[in-house]
């Protein structure tokens, strides 16, 4: 350690009491030893040490990187007992810098101790060179020093053992309670441990194996390296690769470690394929002392691999199959829908002849009709309207559904549109006796989006509402929704309501809700349909809440009109 110490430039990483016990040493009147402290280094800048060394007029610092760019700086010690620290500094610390880490600074304790008493001894003996008794005292006391020195160099080394002792014993129950099959060779590549989960998986008791070199047993018909072997031999990959092969990787996890996966057609009934990674087992200086090697029984998974692709491949048949599928799907659907076109357009001329010239004959334009004629006539009249609405519910609906609705979005005051659908609808609601509500926010937002279908929506939903409400009252609501941007609009009743099970098919197509029920009511269940439609194709959402017996809510949302 003298040899060391003598004429070096030193750096102390760590500024606690050690660091100021080893300045006071140096630093004092006993100590003639040619070594300087020249920089200390702590994360605590009240740290005793770091604060006595910058009192001495010593560099000081709270990053120990800085103390690296010291000039002539020899040696550096570490006294902080941190090991995660310690790896930071013998990885980053200059090549030319040699360290001394917080195990072996208790030599350096050791000797300042010894080398500051024999100082001192050395000087009161020549004082006192003529005076016996005074040389005996001194001789006594330097030894009662060095004894107290060697006594608690005893005791620490005694713990550091018992340490040692039990983290080995720790370490055994660590591995031997582990349920991953695994085993520990030494340097000299004996086994020094084999868990339970080996001996369950392959078979073969840990007396049999600890102790000896058969680590190989288990795994091939005869004797080669196994991982754990090559990881002590530290191998060459081109020597590895006569081994494993292209089986085998380096870790992306542990650093120094190798793994691979293998077919052992001996292990078991059918054999095993088994994934393993053996890592290094290193000393305080880095060097490898050993490896560590666990296995996992990847069979199962490889099958399940194997019948995954299989899945997998016959998945693709059936969905280049169903492609081909919707291919014809997309051409019939298409004419379907050039179908449904033609066919709205053939209908609806005739109707409106038909509406036409009923009104007329009701209307008495072309003569005087009876009381029975006139009701036979008003049958007509609403049985080809409620025909003409069926066929432009059709044709809005396959025009939703091929996309083909041209939007004329704009500005648009939804307080308007209620109020003018409600006057509009005025005569069915005054027949009902029912009473309407409105309530708007306000400074209601316009909403951006396409007047004409916002008006269509809130047609059809308000119609609904009168149509399923026998008595009591409709309201008709609008407000900033709680997602940001949204108008949000509601109109609830007091109507028969909806049963929870018909939720998820109330937006369905030609879906009418429990038959039975709302038969009196007629409709095929396209309304909904198309509102869903015409929501979501302006960037809304429409949702139901209802209670049987109790009445409905339907909301809506539409995207507020950008400032």
């Amino acid at each position: 350690m003298r040899d060391i110490l003598n004429n070096s430039n030193i750096a102390v990483v760590g500024g606690g009491r050690v660091c100021k016990a080893m300045l006071k040493i140096v630093m004092g009147n006993n100590f003639h030893q040619k070594m300087a402290i020249l920089g200390v280094a702590d994360i605590n800048e009240r740290a005793e040490g770091l604060v006595y060394a910058r009192e001495k007029g010593i560099f000081t610092t709270l990053n120990y990187r800085d103390l690296y760019s010291i000039e002539g700086l020899d040696l550096l010690i570490e006294v902080t007992g941190d090991d995660r620290l310690l790896e930071e500094i013998k990885s980053t610390k200059p090549r030319n810098v040699r360290l001394i880490d917080h195990l072996e600074a208790m030599s350096v304790w050791d000797f300042l101790q010894i080398e500051e008493q024999s100082v001192r001894s050395q000087r009161e003996l020549r004082e006192h060179i003529c005076e016996p008794d005074k040389i005996e005292k001194e001789f006594a006391l330097f030894s009662h020093q060095l004894a107290r020195i060697v006594e608690e160099r005893t005791r620490h080394l005694q713990a550091v053992e018992k340490e040692i002792v039990e983290r080995e014993r720790a370490l055994s129950q660590i591995i031997d309670g582990n349920t991953i099959p695994t085993f520990v060779i030494n340097k000299d590549h004996i086994v020094t441990h084999w868990n339970r989960a080996c001996e369950k998986f392959f078979g073969y008791k840990a007396g049999e194996i600890v102790g000896t070199n058969k680590q190989w047993l288990p795994f091939r018909p005869e004797k080669r390296p196994i991982m754990a072997d090559v990881i002590v031999d530290k191998m060459e990959e081109e020597e590895i690769d006569k081994y494993y092969g292209h089986s085998w990787r380096k870790s992306a996890l542990i650093e120094g470690a190798y793994e691979a996966e293998e077919f052992f057609p001996h292990i078991g009934e059918k054999g095993k394929w088994l994934f393993f990674t053996a890592s290094p087992i290193k000393n305080a200086d880095g060097k490898t002392v050993g490896s560590i090697e666990t296995f996992w029984d990847t069979t199962e998974r490889r099958e399940a691999k194997e019948a995954l692709q299989t899945a997998h491949d016959d998945l693709e048949q059936k969905t280049t199959e169903l492609e081909q599928a919707n291919i014809e799907l997309k051409k019939l659907d298409e004419l379907r829908s050039s179908f449904l076109a033609n066919m709205s357009h053939e209908l609806r001329t005739p109707l409106n002849s038909i509406i036409g010239y009923t009104e007329l004959l009701i209307d008495r334009i072309d003569g005087d009709v009876n009381e029975e004629q006139e009701n036979s006539l008003t049958k007509v009249d609403n049985n080809a309207k409620n025909l003409l609405t069926l066929i432009n519910e059709i044709l809005d609906m396959s025009r939703i559904e091929s996309g083909r609705v041209e939007l004329d979005l704009s500005a648009v005051d939804v307080q308007d549109i209620i109020q003018t659908t409600i006057s509009s609808l005025e005569p069915m609601i005054n027949k009902k006796q029912l009473i309407i509500d409105t309530d708007f926010d306000e400074n209601l937002p316009l909403a951006y989006a396409d007047p004409d279908r916002v008006r269509q929506v809130v047609t059809n939903l308000l119609h609904n509402a009168i149509k399923f409400t026998s008595k009591g009252r409709i309201t008709l609501s609008a407000r900033r929704s709680q997602t940001p941007k949204f108008v949000e609009v509601c109109i609830s009743d007091t109507g028969m309501g909806i049963r929870e099970k018909d939720f998820d098919k109330l937006f369905d197509m030609f879906t009418p809700l429990d038959i039975s029920a709302t038969r009196p009511y007629g409709g095929v269940g396209l309304g909904l349909s198309i509102c869903k439609g015409l929501v979501e194709m302006q960037a809304g959402n429409i949702w139901v809440e209802s209670k049987y017996g109790e009445g409905s809510k339907f909301y809506f949302t539409l995207p507020v009109r950008e400032e």
